[in-house]
């Protein structure tokens, strides 16, 4: 079981950020110009019996920063209940050759549910910090982006958040 949390975790950790492979459309205004800003993301995956879903609010700074608040949702197997987390991280990111590679600096991980849990798990130990995760950059406008993750392949999805 410590296997499967450490990947669940491994994935979600690799980006606190949420297609198909395909090239980024051409644009003239770069692409870091258009990450710039307040996005919506989520994320969600299934294996082995296990599941976790993280919605989180990500702020893309100049200057390669990056804040991100969430929550994070965890069944670890169909006998264990649903644990939720709060999530709050910094990273920082860049865009290299259509990939949003982030790396994260700082995590605090907080179990709202069952605290009890923790001494099981504990999320904190599972959210290395000073690991990079590139995101393939598969889609992005004024509105939405779509990123898969280079290790993982799932999809993180973003609404801009006006």
């Amino acid at each position: 079981m410590n296997f499967t949390l450490r990947f669940i975790f491994t994935l979600l950790c690799a980006g606190v950020l949420s297609a198909h492979a395909s090239t980024v459309p051409p644009s003239s205004e770069p692409l870091a110009d258009k990450i710039l800003g307040d996005w919506h993301c989520s994320f969600a995956v299934k294996e082995s019996g296990a599941k976790v879903s993280i919605e989180s609010d990500d702020r893309f700074m100049r200057g390669g920063q990056l804040a991100s608040k969430g929550v994070l949702k965890a069944t670890f197997s169909p006998e264990l209940p649903e644990i939720e987390y709060a999530v709050n991280s910094k990273a920082s990111w860049k865009v290299e050759q259509g990939y949003l590679v982030t790396t994260l600096t700082d995590v605090s991980v907080v179990n709202l549910t069952d605290p009890e849990f923790d001494d099981i798990v504990n999320p904190q130990q599972l959210f290395p910090v000073n690991v990079s995760e590139s995101l393939q950059i598969l889609a992005i406008s004024s509105s939405s982006m779509v990123l898969k993750s280079a290790a993982a392949g799932q999809e993180y999805r973003c609404k801009r958040i006006n």
